[in-house]
């Protein structure tokens, strides 16, 4: 058996995070996993033919045989997806989807329910909810490492484009593709840095950024939401969070 997830319909107030802070410069999210929310559960899956899987998502979307399923992508890892499948009927409005239509990558709006699920090889495995809700983390807090004596330490601060411009104010920064790699060292040699392929001993100091990779007007879908205090310019959660195998994977 493996965890797929329904997140209901849901508004930006009906969440609260209070139980997220950055602690010594790390994310701290463990009292806010821990709470139980009530329009968010998980739905079990046999490890089967993905029959169980299509027949839940059906239900569990209360499908009827005019309804369209669409399904969107809202993580890339270099080992895994994590993807959300809804209702995409034209004239389907069952209650606003926050939570779903931040997270997208498509930058759609989502109405009703929607279902998460976890895919690594083609496969589908088990989704932890952390994972679910990290996702809605990341767009007020990302999470990354820097690269200190050969050892990466983890490092957070708001995913918002001018506290990030701030924090890294007098840093060098070298653009790769949609990476920003950072770094307020001389000797660092981050302008020998490539694509791939890296000597890890060549380099010290730098703090990695990935904007993620969308496939629509971002702007345009957060601007729709008339989110409090948005003003044209400042731009929430533009980077995706980070961990050791993706930085390694890629540059080393």
């Amino acid at each position: 058996m493996v965890n797929i997830w329904k997140i209901k319909s849901n508004q930006p107030c009906d969440w609260d995070f209070n139980g997220i802070e950055i602690v010594k410069g790390r994310r701290e999210i463990n009292y806010f996993i821990d709470n139980d929310i009530s329009f968010i559960n998980p739905i079990k899956i046999k490890n089967d033919d993905g029959s169980d899987f299509l027949n839940k998502l059906s239900s569990e979307l209360n499908c009827t045989s005019e309804s369209y399923i669409n399904t969107i992508t809202v993580y890339n890892h270099c080992d895994y997806i994590i993807q959300c499948s809804y209702r995409s009927d034209l004239d389907y409005n069952d209650g606003f989807n926050y939570f779903g239509t931040i997270v997208n990558l498509e930058a759609v709006n989502i109405f009703g329910s929607a279902i998460f699920f976890k895919l690594e090889n083609n496969k589908l495995v088990n989704l932890e909810k952390e994972d679910v809700l990290t996702l809605l983390i990341n767009f007020y807090y990302v999470k990354t490492y820097k690269l200190t004596s050969g050892n990466f330490e983890e490092i957070s601060f708001n995913n918002f484009e001018p506290d990030i411009d701030q924090f890294l104010k007098g840093y060098t920064v070298k653009k790769i593709n949609s990476w920003y790699v950072f770094s307020d060292d001389n000797k660092s040699n981050i302008e020998n840095l490539k694509e791939s392929n890296n000597d890890i001993n060549e380099f010290d100091n730098l703090i990695w950024l990935k904007k993620k990779v969308y496939y629509g007007e971002i702007y345009n879908s957060i601007q729709s939401l008339n989110l409090e205090n948005n003003r044209e310019g400042d731009m929430r959660g533009q980077y995706m969070d980070l961990n050791i195998d993706i930085i390694k994977k890629t540059f080393f």
